[in-house]
């Protein structure tokens, strides 16, 4: 898998790295190699108590934040749960129509889960991620889909975590 945020530190100097994460999701390991070449990564969780629509308004308020301070998206992680009801597609899917209002030429959205994720959620985030990838505004965007090992649900003590969206200008630095 190829995430842009491992590339020119010049490129990503505007550039936020978004991962939201679903309740129940895991941790995707390959984002802590990523956290290396990105000056600015935020990830926010839905905790147990919280709705996915939470989740979205969070993400969403980020993405305004970053827009209003004359930075982009370059790269949005959604770390999926086990759900592939009509209310979980809908919630991903706002996440990520949100963030291709902040990217430019060149972003990427990917949407992660578990390799323990039944068959029948894969194939509906599939669709999913397909549909994205048509409706996205700029051919250079790219949505992917990935299922594996290459997860843990052991969430990093040095991963910012943002309850509530912070200040971008805030977030830590490479």
């Amino acid at each position: 898998m190829a995430i842009r945020g491992m590339r020119d530190h010049e490129e990503n100097a505007d550039a936020v790295f978004i991962v939201a994460m679903e309740v129940g999701s895991r941790w995707p390991l390959w984002s802590n190699r990523v956290r290396v070449g990105v000056p600015h990564l935020v990830t926010i969780v839905q905790h147990s108590d919280q709705t996915v629509a939470s989740l979205v308004s969070r993400v969403l308020k980020l993405v305004a934040s970053t827009q209003a301070k004359s930075r982009r998206v370059g790269t949005l992680v959604i770390a999926c749960n086990e759900r592939s009801d009509r209310n979980a597609l809908i919630a991903r899917a706002q996440m990520v129509k949100a963030a291709y209002g902040a990217m430019s030429s060149g972003g990427q959205v990917l949407l992660t889960a578990d390799e323990t994720v039944a068959e029948s959620s894969r194939k509906v985030m599939g669709i999913l991620a397909a549909s994205l990838a048509e409706s996205a505004p700029d051919p250079e965007i790219q949505v992917e889909l990935s299922f594996g090992a290459a997860s843990s649900g052991v969430f990093p003590a040095s991963a910012e975590v943002a309850k509530d969206p912070p200040d971008v200008a805030k977030t830590r630095s490479g």
